[in-house]
C-alpha cells in the first residue's frame, strides 16, 4: 500500500515530494519503486526514501544493479543526501543481503515502519480457517455474536472516526507506553484520503447501536493490512474485538483478498510483557 499512487499524493501535502522509477527490460516493465523525496534544511539537500520497497526481482543480479544505478542517478540529480529503502526481502535472505551490500547499502540504524510481521492465510475454507485459531478465540468470535454484536462498515466515516479516534485517545491515556505517534490531523487526512479512494475501510463492532470497537485496514492488490485499532471500555465482556476481526477476514475473503496482515508486532528480542504492545502482540498472534 505504501508504494500505492494514491499513497505517494498524500504524502505530497506533507512536504514529500514523490518520484516512481520503473525497470524495463526489452519494453516490459521489470520492477518498480516509488521514492518520496524530503528537504532536510538544515541539512542540505534531501532524503530520498523508498517506503515498503521497491519492488524488483531479487533473484536477477543483473537487474537490481541496473535499477539501482538509475535510482543512483536520478538521486544526485534531485540533491538527495541519504537512499533510504525498505524492501519486502526475508531477513534470512543471504543473497539479496549479499547484494545489497555489494552496491552499497548497510543496515539502517533504526526502522521507519515495522519490519515484523504476522499474516494470516485466507486462502483456506472459512471452517477450516476458524478451527486453526485457538480455542479461546473461536470462544471469543462466537460469543460476540451470540451478544447480538455486529460488524458494519458506517455511512458516515466522519461520525465513525470521531468515535475511533477518541478511543485512540483513551487507550493511550490509560496505557503506559502506548503513544498515538502521528497528530489526530494526520490520522484523519490519511483514514479520509484512503477511504475515499477505496484503500482504506473503517469498521465498527456495534452492539444495540453502542459502538464497541473498530479497526481501519488498507487495501491493496489482493491484501488487507491491518493498519489501526481502538475499542471502548463498554461491554468488553462481549469480546467485540475477536467477531471483529474474524468479520473483517471473512470480507476480504469475499472480496478475493489473499492475506490479512497485522502490521506490526515486536521484534523477537521484545517479546515479552516489559514491551508496551506486548499485549498487541499476544493479541494478533
Amino acid at each position: 500500500m505504501l508504494q500505492s499512487y494514491v499513497w505517494g499524493e498524500f504524502k505530497r501535502q506533507f512536504g514529500w515530494r514523490p518520484l516512481r522509477l520503473v525497470l524495463e527490460r526489452d519494453g516490459e516493465v521489470a520492477g518498480v519503486g516509488q521514492f518520496l523525496l524530503y528537504n532536510t534544511m538544515p541539512v542540505p539537500g534531501a532524503l530520498m526514501y523508498c517506503s515498503k520497497g521497491p519492488w524488483l526481482p531479487w533473484d536477477d543480479e543483473e537487474a537490481v544493479k541496473a535499477y539501482f544505478r538509475g535510482v543512483a542517478e536520478v538521486a544526485g540529480r534531485s540533491g538527495a543526501h541519504t537512499l533510504k529503502i525498505e524492501p519486502e526481502v526475508y531477513e534470512d535472505d543471504a543473497e539479496a543481503k549479499s547484494l545489497l551490500d555489494g552496491i552499497g547499502f548497510h543496515e539502517a540504524r533504526y526502522d521507519l515502519n515495522f519490519d515484523t510481521t504476522v499474516t494470516v492465510d485466507l486462502d483456506l475454507p472459512e471452517d477450516e480457517l476458524l478451527a486453526n485459531m485457538r480455542k479461546s478465540t473461536r470462544y471469543g468470535v462466537r460469543k460476540a455474536a451470540r451478544e447480538g454484536v455486529e460488524v458494519v462498515e458506517p455511512e458516515d466515516f466522519e461520525e465513525a472516526w470521531e468515535t475511533f479516534f477518541g478511543w485512540m485517545e483513551d487507550t493511550a491515556e490509560r496505557k503506559s507506553g502506548f503513544t498515538i505517534r502521528r497528530p489526530r490531523e494526520y490520522l484523519h487526512d490519511m483514514m479520509r484520503t484512503m477511504h475515499d479512494a477505496g484503500r482504506g475501510h473503517l469498521f465498527l463492532a456495534v452492539h444495540e447501536g453502542t459502538p464497541l470497537a473498530g479497526v481501519f485496514v488498507f487495501t491493496f492488490g489482493r491484501k488487507y493490512w491491518f493498519m489501526h485499532g481502538a475499542s471502548s471500555t463498554e461491554k468488553r465482556t462481549y469480546n467485540p474485538n475477536h467477531l471483529l476481526q474474524w468479520e473483517v477476514m471473512r470480507r476480504a475473503k469475499e472480496q478475493g483478498i489473499d492475506y490479512y496482515d497485522m502490521v506490526g508486532i515486536p521484534k523477537p528480542e521484545n517479546r515479552n510483557q516489559d514491551d508496551p504492545y506486548y499485549g498487541v502482540y499476544r493479541f494478533k498472534i
